[in-house]
């Protein structure tokens, strides 16, 4: 079994660690909390989440593996390679050896057969896609991609006008991440050719998924 796992029921559950580091000060992170409840904390918190000298809030963009009943299914995709995050400056042209990590933790991209997005921020989504002769194309060829419906809703930039208009500058900076976010590690992944969106009993919970285009196989021989 993969380093990092652990087994619940049926499902093996493998973490796979994008980045890791300090990101912002927990003051900033939860602006209400008061430093006695970090303190309390501290031996659980303290050095992998939080480091009290400093107040750095330990950040971990991560992706969990999980495997069950023949399928490999990634929770979240991270932040990605090479991409313009003017929101997040800390992450902009972002490089790490995320495959290369995955191919450790036994997945090959092919191997995926689900790809679930919990929602639609900079370091949840980037590796739905790399670049690939100057275009974003699918990590995954073979997976189903999940996310939320609202959230392709909200972010498309199709639906852009929709929103108020942001408060002030950082706010708009941050929407105007937030559509390269969805052109370069949504959209490609998600094309027309894919779609094919569902709903669950609820709206909060609908979501959209896409697929692989069917592959045609090659003529027989006559």
């Amino acid at each position: 079994m993969p380093a990092h796992s652990i087994v619940l029921g049926d499902v093996q559950i493998t973490r796979v660690i994008e980045w890791s580091g300090p990101i912002r000060t927990a003051r900033f992170i939860i602006p209400d909390s008061d430093e006695q409840v970090w303190r309390r904390n501290q031996d659980w918190l303290a050095p992998h989440f939080w480091t009290p000298a400093d107040d750095a809030y330990r950040c971990h963009i991560q992706t969990w593996v999980l495997r069950s009943e023949g399928k490999t299914i990634l929770v979240d995709t991270g932040v990605g390679n090479d991409r313009q995050r003017p929101q997040v400056p800390q992450f902009a042209g972002l490089r790490t050896d995320y495959l290369a990590r995955l191919r450790e933790a036994g997945v090959a991209p092919e191997d995926v057969d689900v790809v679930v997005n919990t929602h639609i921020h900079y370091d949840h989504v980037g590796w739905n896609t790399e670049s690939r002769d100057g275009e974003w194309v699918p990590t995954f060829p073979n997976a189903t991609y999940l996310i939320p419906r609202p959230d392709n809703l909200y972010f498309d930039p199709e639906t852009a006008h929709r929103r108020r208009a942001p408060r002030d500058e950082h706010e708009r900076v941050r929407w105007e991440g937030s559509k390269l976010v969805f052109n370069d590690s949504i959209a490609p992944s998600t094309g027309p050719a894919r779609r094919c969106c569902g709903r669950t009993s609820t709206a909060s919970t609908a979501t959209c998924c896409w697929r692989p285009p069917p592959v045609t196989p090659p003529a027989r021989p006559s």
